[in-house]
């Protein structure tokens, strides 16, 4: 019986004594004036008596439920201190173990860079191939180590309910890329295949906690990585309504039996207990997974058929947003005809961070700069002349031909302005004209931005980089 139960009994039996006390006052006046409604002082001297004895059951009632009602309140008080003294027992307990997995987190990351680092060190020495087989079986186990050590500390954050979100403005490509390069060495080990499907309308910039995702994705990626012997992994992200974005990985391993795919995100369990032993691992990685995507307001589904492979997808509400140029990676487009030339601008490009695309041609040019907006294009202008000078003349022969800029062929400046045409966001790319000494007309009267001379120097195009993030 609960408290309110209680408290509507007594308060019934209450209601009930006061009107037997009303009644019995009632008949006693009766008895005092000496007879009733028929003249019988005997009757309501019965009746009196009968009254009395209702009475006194009714409030020998009343008295054990106000006695239970106590007990019960007591009861209920001893249960809710208990219940506090757990609740703060409990809180001190996980404290405790917080506090302990962080310092032994510390203390264990302190010998474990030492041992990565003579590790990384010694593979640099030029060791003989079974000293450098050993110094990498070290700085593998010395990784794989170190990956648990993270794994424990955020589920004991997630446990404690200190795991934060710190959201900040960031380009989607360069975390695709940089993720995917992190796990190229363990897909190349394993004689897999990896690619990267990036749809098109993805920003490319968004508001989110970058390095929760890169954690998220690194997690998947390793775990298809892990169970899957041959055939290949695809990370596919792609725009949906309300800002969000789709990320998929995809793989073409052991799969996972529908009966079992809840287990995979509990803590510290696999689908299959011997995996661990064939395959490693605390089962932490996706718990952390799901719960850093519901923490980002999402959550991982998984599709999976045994021997064909698994699905891991989740959206995330990341709205698009604009960097600076001078704060994002730049987008470089590199165009000339011959491969030497988009060989060296690559290099020295890549070595100044930027990521690039080459083309041969400057069609094809006009044609990429349409489908992704780049910050700089880098153009061969003798290739430029070359182009122009061919399309004006096929222009020329056909009757009514015109080029890009309306007139009887496209010539220098259509082109150049074809490819300087402004992006979704207004912006339109740095053009850098690349010529050789000695330079016969300024490329910049026909409508470059900036100018490299042949033969090319790291140099000189880092300036000219730093001057198209000024731009």
């Amino acid at each position: 019986m609960t408290e309110d139960d209680l408290r509507e009994r007594i308060a019934a039996l209450e209601a009930e004594v006061a009107a037997l006390r009303e009644t019995r006052q009632a008949l006693m006046n009766r008895v005092e004036r000496g007879v009733d409604q028929a003249g019988s002082a005997f009757h309501l001297f019965e009746s009196n008596i009968l009254l009395r004895r209702r009475v006194d059951e009714r409030t020998e009632a009343l008295s054990k439920a106000n006695a239970e009602l106590l007990l019960e309140i007591a009861e209920r008080k001893r249960v809710e201190e208990q219940l506090t003294r757990a609740k703060e027992a409990a809180e001190g307990a996980s404290r405790a173990k917080t506090e302990f997995l962080a310092h032994m987190s510390h203390e264990l990351r302190t010998p474990l860079n030492g041992v990565l680092g003579m590790a990384s060190l010694l593979l640099q020495m030029g060791l003989g191939p079974q000293e450098t087989e050993c110094a990498r079986t070290i700085q593998t186990s010395a990784e794989n180590l170190l990956g648990m050590i993270n794994g424990l500390l955020d589920f004991s954050k997630m446990e404690a309910g200190k795991m934060r979100l710190d959201p900040t403005v960031f380009e989607v490509e360069p975390l695709l890329s940089g993720v995917l390069h992190l796990m190229e060495p363990a897909v190349r080990d394993r004689g897999l295949t990896m690619e990267l499907l990036r749809a098109p309308g993805v920003p490319r910039a968004v508001l989110g906690d970058r390095g929760r995702l890169r954690q998220v994705l690194l997690n998947l990626l390793s775990n298809a990585v892990k169970f899957t012997h041959t055939g290949s992994i695809t990370l596919r992200v792609s725009p949906r309504p309300k800002e969000n974005l789709r990320f998929e990985v995809e793989d073409s391993g052991i799969g996972i039996p529908s009966g079992k795919h809840d287990l995979v995100f509990q803590a510290f369990t696999q689908a299959d207990p011997s995996t661990t032993r064939r395959y490693g691992g605390t089962g932490l990685g996706l718990t952390i997974s799901q719960r850093l995507v519901q923490l980002m307001g999402g959550e991982i589904r998984l599709e999976s058929t045994p021997g064909v492979g698994s699905r891991f997808s989740f959206d995330l509400r990341l709205p698009a947003r604009t960097l600076p140029r001078a704060e994002r990676q730049l987008r470089a487009l590199v165009v000339a005809d011959q491969e030497v030339d988009r060989q060296v601008a690559r290099r020295m490009l890549e070595r100044l961070s930027a990521d690039v695309v080459t083309h041969a041609t400057v069609a094809g040019a006009v044609d990429a700069s349409a489908e992704t907006q780049f910050d700089v294009v880098i153009l061969d202008w003798g290739l430029l002349r070359a182009e122009s000078t061919a399309s004006g003349a096929r222009s020329r022969a056909r009757p009514g031909g015109e080029g890009w800029d309306g007139s009887a062929g496209p010539g220098p400046q259509g082109l150049a302005a074809a490819l300087r045409a402004p992006g979704p966001d207004g912006e339109r790319p740095w053009l850098v004209a690349l010529t050789e000494p000695p330079v016969d007309s300024d490329p910049r009267r026909a409508g470059a931005d900036d100018v490299l001379l042949k033969p090319l120097e790291l140099e000189p195009m880092h300036a000219a980089l730093l001057r198209a993030k000024r731009a």
